[in-house]
């Protein structure tokens, strides 16, 4: 694959990982062996393989883009997940430590973890809705948001953003969970002016690298709304810090010796002891 890839294409912009291998699930003590191997082999292997075979080809052009799918298993960790939820770690640590060794050349490692979603195949009557109504959001996802999330960090507005496991879920899991997401936030009406939709049917990659740089208006304006909510945050920060002081200052001994002595006339010892 990699030989007839390089031959018709080149070297490619874009990594996107997404095969994983079905099957049955249990709880652990009833799981076979095999199922973990083989989820040991579409998850991890998967993802070490390609990036053996096409990341090399990428240092050289210092700007390409690995995009894996994931999954909120990873995360969730339900009874009978066991073989899934253990192959999708492996995936986020082998990305992650795959992030920081490619860095450097400008290559960005990202995954995006999808939830139960809808899509041609799979409507919402397929879905249970417990899981629905556990959602903060009370509906389900399409695959329309995956596609969307994968082409946002395919795009340059993701340039920055590297090593991230990006819940598309909803999330159905507390983000408190992990202390490893990374959770991106974005103004919809800014994406859409630089991105463009993109249909199901369509595929994420090609239609998100035909997306639009932003404009350097845009980006100017996106620094200025930076730059004004960080000197709010100082402001704010730095108002605490001076009521705080001032609180301390007024319930300290020597302050209120001092003003008892200014509202009774009372002469003041010379010296006064320190809080």
């Amino acid at each position: 694959m990699k030989d007839e890839i390089a031959r018709q294409l080149g070297a490619p912009d874009i990594i996107f990982n997404s095969a994983v291998i079905q099957y049955r699930w249990a709880p652990i003590l009833e799981q076979a062996p095999d199922d973990y191997a083989s989820q040991f082999e579409g998850c991890v292997l998967h993802n070490v393989l390609m990036a053996q075979a096409f990341v090399p080809g990428m240092i050289a052009k210092k700007w390409r883009r690995v995009i894996a799918i994931n999954t909120e298993c990873a995360m969730q960790c339900w009874p009978n997940q066991s073989a899934y939820a253990a192959g999708k770690h492996g995936v986020d640590g082998v990305l992650r430590v795959l992030a920081k060794e490619v860095g450097e050349h400008g290559i960005t490692v990202n995954q995006v973890a999808p939830g139960w979603m809808v899509s041609e195949s799979r409507s919402e009557v397929d879905r249970p809705d417990w899981y629905r109504n556990g959602l903060p959001l009370k509906r389900f996802g399409h695959d329309q948001d995956i596609a969307n999330a994968v082409a946002f960090l395919a795009s340059d507005l993701a340039g920055f953003i590297t090593g991230v496991y990006l819940p598309v879920c909803g999330p159905a899991f507390d983000a408190a969970q992990s202390p490893c997401i990374a959770l991106v936030t974005f103004a919809a009406s800014d994406v859409t002016k630089t991105i463009r939709p993109l249909t199901c049917r369509g595929c994420p990659i090609r239609s998100g690298s035909k997306a639009k740089r932003p404009s350097v208006r845009f980006m100017i304006r996106t620094a200025r709304r930076t730059q004004l909510a960080l000197g709010r945050l100082a402001s704010i920060r730095g108002s605490a810090e001076r009521r705080e002081r001032r609180r301390q200052c007024r319930y300290s001994p020597c302050n209120r010796a001092t003003r008892r002595g200014a509202w009774t006339g009372q002469r003041l010892p010379p010296t006064m002891p320190m809080a």
